[in-house]
């Protein structure tokens, strides 16, 4: 039987998933829930250890004889802090030992309440990653909470091995913490990362049998080797590639959606349902980013990384994948027999043709569109934010044209002088869309 609380759940869930099944258990109240679920789960393999600072290095010797992950669970306040030289031990050794830090409510800290400490972090110089999350009360909490221990729990191999600290609420009444009236566990999500291009190879049969693969292309320096290995998938498989005008990847042959997130009725969204989302690149500044996350609940998303960090914006990635994308595709392509039946492909194209802009004259956007349509193959372009970014999304131009502007932190400043650097390293005819083009 396990604890009713979602945020404990979440936890002994992906525990079991990532296959960490050793934990050194320290008593106390605020770590109750947890123990008295996975006591009962014949998974896990408990060991009491009453003192934490033994418990810690208990736990470091399974770590190491064992060469696997090992969990050492106790109540909050400065038990917590016991655990402090088996983890930097760990640090240093490259040994997976994970403190699971139960912690009271921060609101009241320092302010009358017994047994609470600022546990966040605790372990800062000797941990892999700490992750503190909340208190589970809604569908946002439930999202972060299972993003944020999947981050942690990733975390303990990538690039090495090493500690990790999960510290999670536990500010719940004494019947909450010690009911176990739940007979099956609920799954949550578990977020996978590939790493290996043998991996990835592995994946080519999952997109063989996919019907409707959506790329989406966001905010990306395109090089020409990921340009090939962009139209080597797009011919490979049944997908369709939608373009953020800012990945740089246009062409005549994908989709560049206008003002598709606009427009776009319930049915429509239905109708072009995709299987399976990949998405590569940055930030998105066309209108997929008002669209893409109607998808998410009902597609599997995949999500390549150059740094594998896990980008979690549709709330249901499955898989992340670390490399460059082109090394993706590639993969993924090459010695495939299979081709692009166009059905999901043409799908999208017959009704996205129906869409047209208005001629607005005496606009901000006819000063954009004209601009935009008169820029020479082979130049650059930057924009500012606001106007400039979005409208440039809605005009067509010429596919050789690369764009650039500010858009990883989205501020108003810096778009000349980064567009000034840019002109000064090129020989390329360059251009700057600037302003909000108001006319009031």
């Amino acid at each position: 039987m396990y604890t009713n609380i979602p945020g404990v759940q979440i936890l002994i869930s992906l525990l079991k998933q990532f296959n960490v099944c050793h934990v050194v258990i320290s008593p106390g109240t605020r770590n109750t829930a947890f123990v008295g679920s996975i006591e009962e789960d014949s998974f896990f393999h408990c060991y009491s250890i009453v003192d934490e600072r033994s418990a810690g290095f208990f736990a470091l010797g399974i770590a190491e004889m064992l060469d696997v992950p090992v969990c050492v669970s106790c109540t909050a306040a400065t038990a917590t802090a016991n655990y402090a030289p088996a983890m930097k031990e760990a640090f240093e050794r490259g040994l997976q030992l994970i403190a699971l830090t139960a912690d009271q409510d921060t609101y009241t800290m320092f302010h009358m309440e017994d047994q609470c400490i600022n546990q966040v972090d605790m372990f800062h110089d000797f941990v892999k990653l700490a992750v503190d999350v909340p208190k589970v009360d809604n569908k946002d909490d439930y999202w972060y909470c299972n993003r944020k221990i999947n981050e942690a729990l990733l975390e303990m191999n990538h690039h090495g091995k090493g500690p990790i600290q999960i510290n999670y609420r536990m500010n719940y009444s004494l019947n909450d913490i010690s009911a176990y009236p739940v007979a099956e566990l609920p799954a949550t999500r578990k977020i996978t990362r590939i790493e290996d291009v043998r991996s990835m190879l592995e994946m080519r049969n999952s997109l063989k049998e996919k019907n409707r693969i959506l790329l989406g292309c966001g905010s990306i320096t395109a090089t020409e080797e990921l340009k090939r290995s962009v139209k080597k998938f797009y011919d490979s498989y049944n997908c369709v590639v939608v373009y953020d005008t800012f990945s740089n990847l246009s062409s005549s042959e994908y989709i560049r959606p206008t003002s598709l997130g606009d427009i776009a009725t319930p049915k429509v969204i239905e109708e072009l349902m995709p299987d399976l989302i990949i998405t590569v690149g940055n930030v998105y500044y066309s209108t997929i980013k008002y669209f893409l996350p109607r998808y998410a609940e009902s597609s599997e998303p995949w999500q390549i990384s150059v740094y594998g960090m896990p980008i979690d914006g549709y709330r249901n990635l499955k898989f992340v994948f670390e490399c460059l994308p082109e090394t993706f595709f590639s993969a993924v392509t090459d010695g495939q027999d299979v081709t692009n039946n166009h059905v999901y492909d043409n799908l999208w194209k017959k009704w996205t043709s129906n869409i047209t802009v208005d001629n607005l004259p005496f606009t901000n956007f006819s000063v954009i569109q004209k601009v935009c349509s008169m820029i020479p193959a082979g130049s650059i372009l930057h924009t500012s934010v606001l106007d400039a970014i979005r409208m440039s999304n809605y005009v067509e131009m010429n596919c050789e044209v690369s764009c650039f502007a500010n858009i990883g932190a989205d501020g108003i400043d810096g778009a000349l002088s980064a567009f000034l650097g840019q002109a000064h390293e090129t020989d390329r005819l360059s251009f700057l869309l600037i302003g909000d083009l108001s006319l009031m």
